[in-house]
C-alpha cells in the first residue's frame, strides 16, 4: 500500500489495520475508509450547555447538553441524550435548528406516549426533566 494516501495523524496501529484491510479488499474500499478517517480527524467538536431553549412555548429548567461540531464550514449541534441534531452555517443557527427539532420531537413523544418503546420512553423522561411549558 502506498503510504502517501494514509493521513499522517493516524496511530501506527490504525495504519497497520488499514493496510490489512486494503490487502484483503479492493482499492475503492480502501479509499472510502481513508476518506472517513480523514473526516473524523478534521472534525472539531466541543460540549456546551444550553440555557435558553429559544421557544415561545417551552423553557429549560436544567441545562441541555449539546455537542457542537464544525465540519467543512457547517455546524452540527447534537443532543446525544435525545438522538436529535440540528445544523446550520453558524453555531447559533445549528443550535436554533436543534431546539426546533427537539420541540417537535417532544410533541410527538407526548402525543404517542402510551405506545413508545423503552428508548423513546427514556427520551421523553429526559425531556420532561429539562423542559417545562411556559405558564
Amino acid at each position: 500500500m502506498s503510504v502517501d494516501i494514509v493521513p499522517r495523524d493516524l496511530p501506527d496501529s490504525l495504519v497497520q489495520r488499514l493496510e490489512e484491510l486494503a490487502a484483503s479488499h479492493h482499492r475503492s474500499l480502501q479509499g472510502e475508509i481513508i476518506a472517513l478517517l480523514e473526516g473524523v480527524l478534521e472534525s472539531r467538536w466541543r460540549e456546551i450547555r444550553i440555557r435558553n431553549f429559544r421557544s415561545d412555548r417551552l423553557d429549560l429548567v436544567d441545562d441541555l447538553v449539546v455537542v457542537l461540531e464544525e465540519r467543512g464550514g457547517q455546524y452540527i449541534a447534537n443532543s446525544y441524550d435525545t438522538g436529535q441534531y440540528g445544523y446550520g452555517p453558524s453555531p447559533d443557527d445549528a443550535i436554533q435548528h436543534l431546539c426546533s427539532v427537539i420541540e417537535d420531537y417532544y410533541d410527538l413523544l407526548v402525543e404517542d406516549e402510551g405506545r413508545l418503546s423503552q428508548p423513546l420512553q427514556a427520551h421523553l423522561r429526559y425531556l420532561r426533566s429539562v423542559l417545562r411549558e411556559r405558564g
